[in-house]
């Protein structure tokens, strides 16, 4: 009787050992997989009007550089663009430290034209056509997107100023926001 006994817990014992190394098996060969661990989407979502094609954030760079789509039924003038990853004043709808004229938001470039102050020299995107951004943007620090480190993600809101074609400059301009998320590459 003892002998049976004995057999029944080695059987159990090996029967449930075989069964918990299957099972680390398949976690170990999910978690390689990456199924375990996804990885956070890169993300560039405008308001309607404005579509993200692509974008790209280099590491050490300061400048975001995204490929947009004008998705009005006119052509749009782009008038200025600010990305920063800092708080957002409730007053102003821009980061509270940042404005239109700000000193390195000016250096965009809008298909490797610079977007100025004066109002008739800036690039025109013609409905449906997609154009090119580079733009120096601000990390939460306050600093350069170049401070943040390689694999770190960035959260970043761009704030794109514009008016469309057909209207005078005099009848002022409108602001469309994106949201850009993404890992320094």
């Amino acid at each position: 009787m003892g002998f049976l006994k004995g057999q029944s817990g080695t059987e159990y014992l090996s029967n449930y050992t075989i069964a918990a190394v299957v099972v680390l098996i398949i976690i170990g060969a999910l978690v390689y997989l990456g199924v375990l661990n996804p990885s956070q989407p890169d993300i560039c979502i405008f308001q309607k009007g404005l579509g993200c094609e692509t974008f790209y954030l280099k590491q050490g760079k300061d400048n975001a550089t995204l490929k947009v789509k004008n998705q009005f039924d006119d052509a749009i003038v782009i008038a200025g663009v600010i990305c920063s990853a800092e708080q957002v004043d409730p007053g102003t709808a821009l980061p509270a430290t940042r404005g239109w004229g700000d000193a390195n938001s000016v250096n965009t470039l809008v298909n490797n034209k610079p977007v100025t102050s004066a109002p008739n020299t800036n690039p025109v995107i013609l409905a449906a056509d997609s154009f090119d951004l580079n733009t120096y943007c601000y990390a939460e620090n306050g600093n350069g997107i170049g401070t943040i480190l390689g694999g770190e993600r960035l959260k970043s809101i761009v704030f794109i100023r514009y008016r469309f074609n057909s209207s005078p400059s005099i009848m002022g301009y409108h602001v469309i926001q994106g949201n850009l998320q993404g890992k320094m590459n």
